[in-house]
């Protein structure tokens, strides 16, 4: 369940059932969702928040699906359009944000809030087949000011969690937000103290050189939000992850045809496979495989046609020696098969 703010339009409340308090935390910010817009490179002078009133309106009124529709202005935009979505029977909210951007060629930045109730959250942010923990995998002297986020970033402690997956803005902040000025050292950030508490970074244009000078016209985002029981589960967070951002395709069928069995399965959970596409010299099929987890894992494959021999490749496509029955992959650890065709 989940209540939207009338003055600011965030999401002021989320709860889910079974876990114990609400997941927003207002005490430095409107609610989840919430639009800020920064002119300049001073967060803490410049900031310009929403301050309504907002119209909020029922686009779908249930039972399967209820959607709220949230209009208003917003600085820097002509107009901003949020909905806040959710279905029966599924543990998720999705919220979809449209903005009708103006043109500006100042030093400009638009961010979405998403202060969560989790105390002593350790921050986790999905990456290129890597998972990294906020401070705790980072190097001495490594960017603190902004991440990059490939599909999700996950807050959690050892009662409850939040995982929250973009699929469209790959850039965030931790609050305070501090942005980096082009020169000297004293506003790059050192040190990040725990916190579940971050802002999306969707647009600006503080970078000068070789890009373009403004950003205009309508432009959305989406964004998930699943709270979970228990701690953070490296399994749980990546299928999630891989799921929003890689829906199933709707395909035509026929009930009087039975259904087509799944060209490769995986014996292990943990295991995912990132490419699965046909060999170049087209005798085989080159499987990439990525053990998403921090224990080692061994998976069989199972195809849903006969195939032949399985081979450890590399990116060349050769035949490098039998991979065996089963594949055995330390942590986060990248696999290429060649699996011949019979």
């Amino acid at each position: 369940s989940l209540e939207i703010d009338p003055e600011s339009g965030a999401i002021r409340s989320l709860r889910r059932a079974g876990l114990e308090g609400d997941l927003v935390d207002t005490s430095k910010c409107a609610g989840l969702n919430a639009c800020l817009y920064i002119p300049g490179r001073d967060a803490d002078k410049h900031r310009r928040d929403i301050d309504g009133p907002v119209k909020v309106i029922v686009e779908d009124a249930g039972p399967v699906v209820g959607t709220l529709r949230i209009e208003s202005d917003a600085p820097g935009c002509e107009k901003l359009v949020r909905r806040v979505r959710i279905v029966d029977g599924l543990d998720y909210v999705e919220i979809l944000d449209s903005v009708n951007k103006t043109r500006e060629c100042k030093p400009e930045g638009v961010y979405f809030g998403f202060p969560f109730n989790v105390p002593g959250a350790q921050a986790r942010i999905d990456t290129p087949f890597a998972v990294v923990r906020v401070e705790k995998d980072q190097l001495e002297g490594a960017n603190r000011n902004y991440y990059c986020v490939q599909r999700w970033a996950d807050v959690s402690n050892a009662e409850r969690g939040v995982t929250w997956v973009t699929p469209d803005a790959p850039m965030l902040q931790f609050d305070p937000i501090k942005i980096a000025q082009p020169f000297g050292l004293e506003y790059w950030r050192e040190h990040i103290e725990p916190t579940a508490f971050f802002w999306s970074w969707t647009m600006n244009n503080h970078w000068e050189t070789n890009y373009k000078a403004y950003q205009e016209g309508w432009i959305e985002f989406r964004y998930v939000v699943r709270p979970h029981a228990g701690d953070y589960d490296a399994v749980r967070e990546q299928r999630f992850g891989r799921e929003v951002c890689q829906p199933l395709f709707a395909m035509p069928g026929a009930a009087s045809q039975p259904p087509l069995a799944s060209a490769l399965t995986l014996s292990d959970p943990g295991v995912v496979v990132t490419s699965l596409r046909p060999s170049r010299d087209g005798k085989a099929v080159m499987v990439r495989l990525f053990n998403t987890t921090e224990q080692p894992r061994e998976v069989a494959l199972t195809w849903g046609r006969p195939m032949g021999k399985t081979w450890l490749s590399n990116p060349m496509e050769a035949q490098l020696s039998p991979a065996g029955e089963k594949v055995s992959m330390p942590q986060y650890e990248m696999t290429t098969l060649r699996v011949e065709m019979e």
